[in-house]
């Protein structure tokens, strides 16, 4: 199974990196948009990945000017692999309730997206690490069919 994480903070980057040990995924990332969205374009030099683990608030791109704090471009992200047919879950260090979050949590329910992968039961306040081990569980679920056990 191959699985595209995508991630701009290199702490959360190698989290899920370690996270993935615990799971048969191959891992590979990206730190932006652009980069994501060349990975989800198969080619014979790029083979297409089954699935796709994506941080919410991170740059489009890796030429300034990018604020990542601000700009949700991880919808970017989950847009594209839905067109591609890839099944995409959003990894958060917030609460799906909290004051940046809930707006997403609403849109992705309305439209059928899996519930996201959150870190934090503070509505105000990012937690120090993600729940990346809930994101591959809940993925790797959706990916096979399987029903989705208790959250971690």
């Amino acid at each position: 199974m191959r699985i595209l994480v995508v991630e701009d903070n290199k702490k959360h980057m190698q989290d899920a990196v370690a996270a993935a040990k615990e799971f048969d995924i191959e891992l590979v990332t990206a730190t932006t948009v652009e980069e994501a969205s060349r990975m989800l374009r198969p080619s014979d030099i790029l083979p297409a990945v089954d699935g796709v683990v994506t941080d919410l608030f991170m740059p489009f791109t890796s030429r300034p000017p990018y604020n990542a704090d601000d700009q949700p471009c991880g919808l970017s992200v989950v847009l594209k692999a839905q067109k591609a047919g890839i099944p995409v879950i959003i990894c958060t260090a917030g609460s799906h309730h909290g004051i940046k979050y809930q707006w997403v949590c609403d849109l992705g329910r309305s439209l059928g997206w899996p519930e996201m992968a959150d870190s934090s039961f503070d509505n105000y306040k990012d937690a120090e690490t993600k729940n990346w081990q809930g994101a591959f569980k809940k993925l790797l679920g959706i990916i096979t069919g399987e029903k989705e056990s208790d959250e971690e």
